[in-house]
């Protein structure tokens, strides 16, 4: 069974996608690398399958007290997931900053708890826009 992160998070994403015959059921079975940053936890998901698009990565940012929380949580999904939250992988090496704008609202009360899944694009992405 997967742990805990690797199935809310992943599954959250999947359940929809899956209802919709989006992803085959190879995806739900896929586990993430979890890497901690100072605003949470990402958790990468490498090629992710569809019955749709070329396999894509797939990052999920879950906030701090996630894991081991009992509470509910919104999700914001985004597209052109590369340039979410690294400046690493970011186009032109900016980071759009959503885990740090979410953090201070989360902490200031102004928006719900909210876990972030960032969709990469592929080279195909003009193709898939337009």
């Amino acid at each position: 069974m997967l742990k805990r992160i690797g199935h809310a998070a992943f599954g959250l994403m999947t359940a929809l996608a899956l209802a919709l015959g989006t992803v085959n059921a190879e995806a739900a079975e896929m586990t993430g690398k979890r890497e901690t940053i100072a605003t949470g936890t990402l958790v990468k998901y490498q090629d992710v399958p569809s019955a749709h698009v070329p396999p894509r990565n797939v990052t999920v940012w879950l906030p701090p007290g996630y894991e081991g929380g009992t509470g509910r949580y919104s999700v914001l999904y985004m597209h052109d997931g590369q340039n979410v939250f690294e400046g690493s992988t970011a186009y032109g090496g900016q980071e759009w900053g959503v885990d740090e704008a979410l953090s201070r609202l989360m902490a200031e009360g102004k928006v719900r708890d909210t876990i972030v899944v960032g969709v990469w694009n592929t080279s195909n992405r003009y193709l898939e826009y337009y």
